[in-house]
């Protein structure tokens, strides 16, 4: 719907896989960090089995918000990962290139999003939905 950026989400696509590259080989180098950052990364291994060992004898999959709580622990491995690599001026180009790229792309899903799914689209059913205490007329949230 909106070409326009599209280059822009194909760059974060390509960047975000070289993160998750560049994570991976961090991860993989553990041996060559001193300190905090074998420390760091020894938590982010525990705490990833810890995740993967309490969802292996459930019926279910794991839901996405549990997931969520190891957020931070993805974050402060990364930035213990990005370190070293932070220093260089053309990493930090890049990452504000990234950023901007972020901001255009998000605000087309949600220019798109707005137009579609919004709920301030048909903001007069919601109100009259609240006003009579009735659910049904904006939609039944289950159902059978």
């Amino acid at each position: 719907d909106h070409i326009w950026a599209a280059p822009f989400t194909i760059f974060l696509a390509v960047m975000g896989v070289v993160q998750a590259l560049f994570l991976l080989y961090k991860f993989i180098m553990v041996r060559k960090s001193v300190g905090m950052n074998k420390k760091i990364t020894y938590f982010t291994l525990l705490s990833f089995l810890l995740f993967y060992c309490s969802s292996l004898f459930s019926s279910v999959a794991p839901p996405s918000h549990a997931a969520v709580l190891f957020f931070p622990v993805v974050a402060i491995y990364s930035l213990y990962a990005y370190s070293e690599l932070l220093t260089k001026v053309w990493v930090q180009r890049t990452a504000i290139i990234v950023f901007i790229s972020a901001i255009i792309m998000y605000s087309a899903i949600g220019w798109k999003n707005y137009q579609t799914i919004s709920i301030y689209q048909d903001r007069g059913r919601v109100e009259r939905a609240l006003d009579q205490k009735e659910y049904k007329i904006v939609g039944e949230r289950r159902y059978d």
